[in-house]
């Protein structure tokens, strides 16, 4: 799931996570495979523009892979890329809101609300006392933000005071049993050892 607050490069972003997503399914050398269903989904914070007119109303956008005159659905549609517009959503709830309307609700308002939506279904209470940070002070908050931008590594560098040895020899025990794991299923499927060399970088 992506997240945009930028509109530059909305559309070739999606593309890029879709076929990322796809192309890492196959390694190169395979013989026998098959591609699982990607679904790109992504929640924008403004409006996106449209080459036709958009009913009012309308927030989530879904598109798929057909043919353009008889509509058929290519190979079971096995990419879908789908988006939220959030600023597209009336900001506010009432007795007639239907889950769809109190989850963009939710994505709009979970890190400013105060008080629980009179109108929200139940079924978010445990979103709302996850989300924690209402009860955050200023100071905790801005720590929050600032660690989001962190990553996997550098977040067990705060955690565990700087000591990192057993999180960067796990990762090189991980890609080691990987690397051995890729290359009995090419040798099974008759790839020659020297082009499996190659392409995993080994001796």
């Amino acid at each position: 799931m992506a997240v945009f607050k930028d509109k530059r490069g909305f559309g070739t972003r999606l593309y890029y996570y879709a076929g990322s997503l796809i192309h890492n399914q196959v390694q190169s050398g395979d013989v026998k495979y098959s591609i699982n269903s990607v679904l790109i989904l992504c929640i924008a914070s403004y409006r996106v523009t449209h080459r036709q007119s958009v009913p009012e109303g309308k927030v989530f956008f879904k598109y798929g892979m057909m043919e353009s005159e008889t509509h058929e659905m290519f190979d079971g549609d096995k990419l879908k890329i789908c988006f939220l517009e959030l600023e597209r959503f009336r900001n506010y709830l009432d007795c007639n809101s239907d889950l769809k309307e109190q989850w963009c609700w939710i994505f709009n308002n979970l890190s400013n609300f105060v008080t629980r939506p009179e109108f929200l279904d139940p079924s978010f209470d445990d979103i709302i006392n996850d989300s924690g940070t209402k009860n955050l002070t200023m100071k905790e908050k801005l720590a929050y933000m600032e660690a989001r931008t962190l990553n996997e590594r550098e977040r067990l560098v705060i955690r565990e005071g700087g000591y990192i040895q057993g999180f960067d020899e796990g990762m090189e025990k991980g890609a080691e049993k990987e690397r051995k794991s890729n290359t009995k299923a090419l040798l099974a499927a008759g790839v020659p050892a020297e082009t499996i060399a190659s392409a995993l970088g080994m001796t």
